[in-house]
């Protein structure tokens, strides 16, 4: 019998991730031709941010690969930023506030169709600054 390799799993994500106290979203789920198919809620916690994606609290139940469109409004900033992405997992929430927690992927950052504008990421590298965590 072969002994069993172990293959230590590498961590998937190159962005770090941060919290910004008080970062809540609105969203709108978009269906299969593009139009609104219903789901949507405003005023909703982000617990987690990176450039590459979010995690935010729900409760409704969204489906994984939906596009999504979210406006996060930033904390004593009065600013908003509107970013697409893809719902890549949805699971139970840990408290009894919310029912859900929502991962989503940003698409990609540039000029063009299906693409977030690069002062997104500008911005949100400047957050990363002041709330990614210090060595």
């Amino acid at each position: 019998m072969l002994p069993l390799i172990q293959e230590k799993r590498s961590e998937r994500r190159e962005c770090l991730r941060f919290y910004v106290p008080g970062m809540t979203l609105s969203y709108m789920v978009r269906g299969i031709l593009g139009f609104s198919s219903g789901g949507k809620e405003e005023d909703l916690p982000v617990t987690e941010l990176s450039k590459g994606g979010l995690r935010f609290f729900s409760d409704l139940k969204i489906r994984e690969g939906r596009r999504i469109d979210l406006e996060v409004q930033i904390p004593d900033d009065g600013e908003s930023l509107s970013i697409t992405g893809i719902v890549k997992w949805i699971l139970p929430a840990p408290s009894r506030s919310y029912r859900y927690q929502v991962g989503v992927q940003f698409l990609p950052y540039g000029e063009g169709r299906n693409r977030n504008p690069r002062k997104v990421l500008e911005k949100i590298s400047v957050l990363e600054s002041e709330y990614g965590e210090k060595d």
